[in-house]
């Protein structure tokens, strides 16, 4: 037997293919909460906040994203007032999904 196909006899094998793949969706669907509504007092800590931040600005955002809360650390890389969104290390946060916002020092 050659030694390549001596190799393949020990080659890993997965019986239920595409079984952990199905699990892992399972398993997010089944993890994700509802947006909470902020109170008065949160929303104007956010916006004083946000009046803040300027091109360059370090931060560290909690966001509502796909059914989830994440923390996003990183720079302002574009603010839109107009349209209502900022960019974290160039990823578009709308201003209605930041659960938390705050100034952070640079590294």
């Amino acid at each position: 037997m050659e030694r390549s196909e001596r190799a393949k006899q020990f080659m890993p094998f997965d019986a239920l293919t595409g079984l952990r793949k199905k699990l892992a969706a399972v398993e997010e669907r089944h993890s994700r909460v509802e947006k909470t509504v902020l109170d008065e007092e949160t929303t104007k800590a956010i916006s004083d906040t946000l009046l803040k931040l300027s091109v360059g600005s370090a931060v560290e955002a909690c966001i509502y994203k796909n059914g989830h809360y994440v923390t996003v650390i990183g720079e302002v890389t574009k603010i839109s007032n107009a349209y209502k969104f900022l960019e974290i290390n160039y990823n578009k946060i709308f201003f209605d999904d930041i659960y938390s916002i705050s100034l952070t020092l640079k590294l």
